[in-house]
């Protein structure tokens, strides 16, 4: 029955929320899983307000969206970014447009440093993937590449809208559920992404939330693939410096 609670942060060390716990809180609040998933009583936000936000940590997606207890929150999954580069993909529309950090105190920030990307064309000579960075409306459980603010959270909008983003060819495949890949086939390799380069990958789970790559046709004896974001290097087109020397 709080009248003023507008926020609460359910750490990883709590496991469940018992009964009435926050029942009748009618000011909107923002209820943040900070990297949980706790078991909830049917009654633990009974008669709350129908404007209440819930951020949660992307990978916990499945779960929290089929929670009936949880029906009447706005759903708000977030990503935090923990290295250069990250695999990525969920069940759901995203909006990349929409795309906000999220500060310490868990307000909105601009996030124009946030980049996705897709793989589109692979070199079997030289073993180089060329990513495409895309914008719009990304459709579900596509596998894409994040590039963003180490050690900061990102919200991610679920979109209802059809998706918009140019995702054709894409040789990234997303996981919602852990997924074993790296099966032996003699048609195709699977490749997982370590610091900027694909290494294959030995048969074993890679964990919902992310996405592999998927080599079809080609020299399938390669071990690792060097990533590029963007257009290809091909050659040195000019050198620039202050004092040429021979070597």
């Amino acid at each position: 029955g709080c009248t003023g609670l507008k926020r609460i942060v359910i750490s990883s060390t709590v496991t469940s929320i018992g009964d009435s716990a926050f029942a009748y809180c009618s000011t909107p609040m923002k209820v943040i899983f900070d990297n949980c998933t706790p078991t909830i009583s049917k009654t633990a936000f009974y008669g709350c307000s129908d404007m209440d936000t819930l951020y949660f940590p992307t990978k916990y997606y499945e779960t929290i969206r089929y929670d009936s207890k949880l029906s009447t929150f706005n759903l708000f999954p977030y990503m935090y970014i923990y290295k250069g580069f990250n695999t990525y993909s969920m069940d759901a529309n995203i909006d990349l447009s929409g795309i906000k950090r999220l500060d310490s105190d868990y307000g909105l920030q601009d996030a124009s440093e946030f980049k996705a990307y897709i793989c589109r064309n692979y070199d079997d000579v030289n073993h180089v993937i060329s990513q495409d960075q895309i914008t719009g409306i990304v459709p579900a459980k596509e596998g894409l590449i994040l590039s963003a603010t180490v050690n900061e959270k990102y919200l991610f909008p679920i979109s209802k809208v059809s998706a918009t983003a140019n995702v054709s060819n894409n040789k990234l495949i997303g996981v919602v559920t852990d997924t074993k890949i790296g099966i032996q086939n003699s048609s195709y390799r699977d490749f997982i992404l370590v610091d900027g380069t694909f290494y294959k990958s030995s048969e074993g789970i890679l964990g919902a939330g992310k996405s592999f790559l998927r080599i079809y046709n080609t020299n399938v004896g390669a071990k690792s693939n060097q990533i590029y974001f963007g257009t290809v290097p091909t050659g040195i087109v000019n050198v620039e410096a202050d004092h040429i020397v021979d070597t």
